[in-house]
């Protein structure tokens, strides 16, 4: 689940019932690491300011700690511009595995299922855990009858399943998505 740090600090100033609600919500759930505002990292270090993103990032680390009471896990989201640079400086963020989209891979990583973890270099040659979006699922879900691309996506995970030898996971996007057809899916 991703939610910013200065959401749940404003909720905590300004409506501690709301707070008290999110945090129902979001029990147990696993959150993703984030700085505490909306950032692009590649740009603060373009511009040498990677304490910048650094200090953003334990900030908002330990706001979910304190307001939530568990730190949020290594996870990611990567913006457009990402590099393997800012995979570097992510990773001295806290960051453990990156979400992507099809949009920030090469040819060659496209090639791998979309369903099974893979692995980005940083800048140093050190491997970080990387996980795409399901673009093919995305494109099923996005369709004017929601309930008719519910069931077919259904039908494509239930094959998925059926034809894997392991586990496989799915990323979505849920702000790409029809919140209809996602209700139905789930």
């Amino acid at each position: 689940t991703e939610i910013r740090a200065e959401t749940l600090d404003a909720l905590a100033a300004s409506s501690p019932s709301a707070l008290e609600e999110l945090l129902t919500i979001l029990d147990g759930r696993p959150l993703l690491r984030g700085p505490w505002v909306d950032m692009d990292e590649e740009a603060w270090r373009l511009v040498g300011e990677s304490d910048q993103v650094i200090g953003q990032y334990a900030r908002g680390n330990d706001t979910f700690e304190t307001i939530v009471g568990e730190p949020p896990t290594g996870i990611v989201r990567l913006d457009p511009d990402a590099t393997p640079e800012t995979l570097t400086l992510l990773r001295t963020a806290g960051a453990t595995t990156v979400l992507t989209t099809d949009a920030q891979l090469s040819t060659r990583t496209l090639s791998q299922p979309a369903t099974r973890p893979f692995q980005l270099l940083d800048s140093n040659g050190v491997a970080i855990t990387a996980l795409r979006t399901d673009a093919a699922l995305h494109e099923t879900l996005h369709h004017d009858d929601p309930e008719l691309a519910a069931y077919r996506a259904i039908a494509e995970l239930t094959a998925l399943a059926e034809e894997s030898d392991s586990d496989v996971g799915v990323l979505l996007d849920l702000d790409e998505l029809n919140p209809a057809a996602l209700d139905v899916l789930l």
